[in-house]
Order: structure tokens, then C-alpha cells, then sequence
């Protein structure tokens, strides 16, 4: 499954201002949410443990588990300390 390119930009201005997620439907923000589940469980390398943890949240954040996110995995590394 694939990421629509306006939906997974619409997702990535969220993340990096939080407050734009309402500009996103349900629909939107649970497709986006389940492309990023699926991400997490396919990270390899080096920095797998961070992306992991980073896309899970993702996906968290836009069904509204979390009511923030960082924008980027090593800010949200630095939070996690």
C-alpha cells in the first residue's frame, strides 16, 4: 500500500505543526495512520529501533491517541530522554 503524495504531505505538515492534523478528514488521518503502521514494521538499519518507535507514534498522533508530535524522529529521540 502506497501513500497518496497530497495525503502523505498533508500527514508531514501535521507533524510539523501539530495543530494542522484538523485540516485533515478521519478518513485521511486513518489511511495515513495505517500507512505508517505498516512502515514501522518494515524498518531496517542502523536507526530501525528510532523509525519504529517514530511511526508508531505517527500513526498514533493522527487517530488522536497522542495529542502531539514531534516533527522529526531526532527531536522526538531528544523527548524520548
Amino acid at each position: 500500500m502506497d501513500l497518496q503524495p497530497e495525503l502523505k504531505e498533508s500527514a508531514t505538515k501535521a507533524f510539523r505543526e501539530n495543530s494542522r492534523l484538523v485540516k485533515m478528514t478521519l478518513r485521511e488521518r486513518e489511511e495515513a495512520a495505517l500507512w505508517y503502521d505498516q512502515i514501522a514494521r518494515r524498518m531496517v538499519g542502523t536507526q530501525a529501533t528510532l523509525a519504529r518507535l517514530y511511526n508508531i507514534e505517527r500513526a498514533k498522533f493522527l487517530r488522536g491517541e497522542v495529542s502531539r508530535i514531534a516533527a522529526t524522529a531526532v527531536l522526538f529521540d531528544a523527548e524520548m530522554e
